[in-house]
């Protein structure tokens, strides 16, 4: 098959940590299919323009992956510039597409949802496959995350488009196992049947993964202290996980006597939040929490085979985690072998279903610190839980990837 993989934020990921698409065509074009992935030339979180020039849109190979990048102005943080980023691709799309090969499948992700419209729309228009890829559930993330009003006009015009996306798609897939329950809460069950609907959660590429692990090496004799307990975060530390980090720190805070004076907390990662968390660690006195900061995301794998529990999240948001959870990073933490920590339950929970370690809510740091210190007497199993990650190897993946798409 002809395959396009439509994403606006998918470009090579050495420029940004996204790799759902880019596993997912190293792996179809492994089994002889024919890929493209188109996204905007724009990198996420960044200054960096892959199209320099005046150019409509440029070709570029990286790892055998084919990528037609589209030209669109930067911006920066979630103002206006990102809003016109983001209708800037949809409607270039149109006539970047026109210039290849007609695809036999199409499937276009959101978010953001204007891309993924537009991507059903060209599928359509060359009577391809249309699958819809919803990897984040907009607007319902902007209202859970306090971003918009749930009655804004903004806000209602992305539920139309949400809407018309399930409704003309001929195959809808969610990266969270209960999105149905979504539908039926918006009370769209008799326009989008449950039968079209489909469940790929993201995971982990354990060849890649497995590779880097053995090959990307850090020199850090924190990581390499056989004395201590390390438990690990890795990630952003941006303004909208403030209140999930500053929970971690009070817990942190339940953890002072001499009993637990062998824990180390490690956190990998930068953001707008850094200095706040360096702060309230030197005001009360936490040496025991160490800022690693930024670190590439090929040597994420050494650094968590060094680790003894993994931090997803410390408060995730019910409004979204009811639907389950599927972070990336959380399938990397279960390819490490050791336990994580999240702070949400639900019956769509990976880690509590699979029992890799404590997913609930926390009501308060020292239930946060509890299930720390029940960690580390009552370890998991490292086997089963690496044996858990083999299902969500991205080899795998693409085979439901290929039955959505009829092969």
């Amino acid at each position: 098959m002809n395959i396009w993989l439509i994403n606006h934020y998918a470009v090579p990921p050495k420029y940004y940590p996204l790799t759902r698409a880019a596993n997912f065509a190293k792996y179809l074009i492994k089994k002889g299919h024919s890929v493209t992935i188109f996204a905007a030339s724009t990198v996420h979180y960044s200054d960096i323009n892959l199209v320099d020039d005046s150019s409509l849109y440029k070709e570029i190979e990286d790892n055998g992956i084919p990528y037609v990048l589209v030209k669109c102005h930067g911006y920066k943080g979630n103002g206006l510039s990102r809003i016109f980023n983001m209708f800037e691709f949809a409607m270039k799309l149109p006539s970047v597409c026109s210039g290849f090969a007609k695809p036999d499948a199409v499937v276009a992700t959101s978010i953001p949802p204007m891309s993924c419209a537009a991507g059903v729309h060209l599928a359509r228009k060359y009577h391809a496959k249309a699958v819809a890829e919803i990897a984040d559930l907009w607007p319902e993330s902007l209202v859970a995350y306090k971003l918009a009003s749930p009655f804004s006009p903004a806000v209602f015009f992305l539920r139309k488009v949400e809407k018309w996306i399930y409704k003309n798609a001929d195959s809808v897939v969610f990266t969270m196992g209960g999105a149905y329950d979504y539908i039926v809460e918006r009370g769209w069950e008799q326009t989008i049947p449950r039968s079209k609907v489909s469940f790929i959660n993201n995971g982990v590429d354990l060849e890649a993964y497995d590779y880097n692990r053995e090959h990307f090496s850090l020199d850090d004799s924190d990581l390499d202290d056989p004395k201590t307990f390390k438990i690990i975060y890795t990630g952003s530390l941006g303004l909208v996980i403030r209140e999930q980090l500053l929970f971690l720190m009070d817990a942190i805070g339940c953890l002072r006597s001499t009993e637990y004076k062998n824990y180390r907390f490690l956190i990998y990662g930068k953001g707008e939040l850094l200095p706040e968390l360096e702060d309230v660690c030197k005001k009360r006195g936490y040496s025991n929490v160490l800022f690693k900061g930024y670190v590439e995301k090929k040597y994420i794998p050494y650094i968590l085979s060094k680790c003894n529990l993994n931090i997803l999240h410390c408060r995730g948001s019910y409004l979204l985690n009811k639907y389950g959870d599927s972070q990336n990073k959380m399938f990397e933490y279960i390819a490490s072998g050791h336990p994580t920590i999240a702070g949400t339950d639900g019956k769509y929970s990976v880690i509590a279903n699979n029992r890799c370690g404590i997913s609930k809510c926390f009501s308060t740091p020292q239930e946060l610190a509890d299930a720390i210190v029940k960690l580390e007497k009552f370890p998991i199993s490292g086997d089963h839980i690496r044996s858990v990650a083999e299902k969500y190897d991205f080899k795998h993946l693409t085979d439901e990837l290929l039955r959505v798409l009829g092969e």
